[in-house]
């Protein structure tokens, strides 16, 4: 039975994916989209078939996108819509099928974004967030829908935000806020909430201080750092959340510095350092870490420098040269 075949291509495609092989995984999710594209093909009127294939042609794009081929992403994320457009129109009522278009929509929206094409990424984006805002209106108690909001709107704050468009990304940052916000009070024991909390909370602060309004960026940073630092308790072996808090203490080093502060700015920045490094101990291959231990330092740089203490100010200057 091809089903049974393309299923088993599937679960070793997700074996392949969470042992790191990203290219074995895409023969694998390849396999199973040529499979599908058969029965399709015998049957057109499966909807459900329909709706794997569109699934499978997602899951290559994710591949290709993680491969840094956004072309190739794009093909299979554009074909993979129009499945789900064509579901939606057959049956709107279908709150699955709608859900599917607006992720769709949402994939190729980030390809575009990350082509650099933000005003086509936006429209693409909008469609997204109007099909989510509409699922939550349908059943506001559905976590999952909630959170899929919380990230479109996220997406059309960042869009504004590189746009030039701070006023309008607040807009959205603020939205995705209070959803956060609100699903943390529901359950505060979800760590992944909370982190999503976290990342609001830096955005909205990052468009505050970027409106030049630093005491409101402090506050919303504060609450960035005190969410991280409680993360980072829960289990401290967590290497993403150390770096969300290695970030956090940056920023508000930042705000320090700007408001004069230079001592202040400094204690954060030192902490922030800390962390970059111990990142950067554990695994030096990691490009991402090693610029941010070069920021790291170039911001200890440029407070000494300030604080008239060249020689001091020369050293991290260095050490961050050579990184």
């Amino acid at each position: 039975d091809r089903k049974v075949l393309a299923d088993v291509m599937h679960y070793l495609g997700e074996w392949y994916k969470n042992k790191g092989k990203s290219l074995w995984c895409l023969f694998m999710y390849e396999k199973v989209v040529s499979i599908l594209e058969r029965l399709v093909q015998k049957d057109p009127t499966n909807n459900d078939w329909q709706r794997n294939l569109g699934v499978s042609l997602d899951n290559v794009g994710r591949i290709h996108e993680g491969l840094g081929e956004g072309e190739k992403a794009l093909e299979y994320y554009m074909r993979s819509l129009e499945i789900s457009a064509s579901l939606v129109k057959k049956d709107p009522e279908r709150t699955d099928w709608q859900r599917d278009l607006g992720v769709s929509l949402g994939y190729v929206g980030g390809i575009f974004e990350g082509l650099g094409e933000g005003e086509k990424a936006l429209g693409y984006y909008m469609r997204s967030l109007e099909i989510m805002e509409s699922l939550v209106k349908k059943d506001p108690g559905m976590t999952d829908w909630q959170r899929e909001l919380g990230a479109s709107l996220d997406n059309v704050g960042r869009i504004h935000e590189g746009l030039g468009e701070g006023e309008k990304a607040l807009e959205y940052y603020m939205r995705s806020l209070e959803i956060s916000e609100s699903l943390v009070k529901k359950d505060p024991g979800r760590t992944d909430w909370q982190r999503e909390l976290g990342v609001s909370l830096d955005n909205v602060g990052r468009i505050h201080e970027g409106l030049g309004e630093g005491e409101k960026a402090l506050e919303y940073y504060l609450r960035f750092m005190e969410i991280m630092e409680s993360l980072v308790k829960k289990d401290p072996g967590r290497t993403d959340w150390q770096r969300d808090l290695g970030v956090s203490l940056n920023n508000l080093g930042g705000i320090f510095e700007g408001l004069g502060e230079g001592e202040k700015a400094l204690g954060y920045y030192m902490r922030s350092l800390e962390i970059m490094e111990s990142l950067v101990k554990k695994d030096p291959g990691m490009t991402d870490w090693q610029r941010d231990l070069g920021v790291s330092l170039n911001n200890l740089g440029r407070i000494h420098e300030g604080l008239g203490e060249g020689e001091k100010a020369l050293g991290y200057y260095m050490r961050s040269l050579e990184i």
